[in-house]
């Protein structure tokens, strides 16, 4: 990796957003956890869908890598 990718603003973002819509999902089911259970199973159904925005963004992040080589 040359210099001028070395720091990169697409990667990241991408990579925030990762990490944003995992501990974001973590953090609420925690609180779930240990509150409601009705809520934290309803919650946990919905992790699809975020694992699917979580696989898309991942995807974006491979792809922005393998064409900016950073």
């Amino acid at each position: 990796m040359d210099l001028t990718s070395g720091y990169c603003e697409t990667r990241k973002s991408l990579e925030e957003r990762g990490w944003i819509l995992t501990s974001s999902l973590a953090s609420h089911l925690f609180f779930l956890a240990c509150r409601n259970h009705k809520s934290f199973d309803e919650t946990t159904i919905k992790y699809i869908e975020t694992r699917g925005e979580l696989k898309k963004s991942r995807l974006l992040l491979h792809d922005h890598r393998a064409e900016h080589g950073c």
